[in-house]
């Protein structure tokens, strides 16, 4: 099976969690050299209870996915800082090594941040460029206690 990859909209992200994107409304702050835009998303009501903030950095690879993983107790946040590249996903209530059907693969350009609702299936995303680099925002019990990985019954070809 072959998967095609998608530019992020709130519309086809709901399932996933809310996209952190440039507002369409003007700005809370403005001046002639910047734009501010005020409360995007209240973080407060997030389940991340002990927030913390992490640095990911992926190389590019083979754009074959075999396996995905969730967090169970905690929400997550993908903030790109370079690269360009792909990010699979599949919705918390679904089993992607069963039926892969419902795995989508959002573009990720700089422009839109990911909050992935908690038990939301991911993989680390697959550079287009040489090397992508992201700020995580997740739980401090995460890496110690709440990584659930599966392995797909039949490897993913992205792009």
């Amino acid at each position: 099976m072959k998967v095609t990859f998608q530019l992020p909209c709130s519309k086809n992200f709901e399932f996933f969690g809310q996209l952190i994107q440039l507002p369409q409304e003007k700005a809370t702050v403005e001046y002639s050299f910047l734009k501010y835009w005020h409360n995007l998303v209240d973080i407060s009501s997030l389940e991340i209870r002990e927030p913390v903030i992490g640095f990911l950095e992926v190389k590019r690879r083979e754009f074959v996915l075999e396996q995905m993983e969730r967090h169970l107790l905690s929400d997550e946040i993908f903030i790109p800082l370079t690269g360009i590249g792909i990010f699979p996903l599949s919705p918390a209530n679904s089993d992607p090594s069963k039926d892969a059907s419902e795995i989508r693969t959002f573009l990720v350009d700089g422009e839109v941040a990911f909050l992935l609702k908690k038990g939301t299936w991911h993989w680390a995303p697959y550079p287009l460029t040489d090397t992508m680099k992201f700020l995580i925002v997740v739980d401090k019990r995460t890496v110690d206690n709440d990584i659930h990985v599966m392995k797909l019954t039949s490897p993913l070809l992205l792009i």
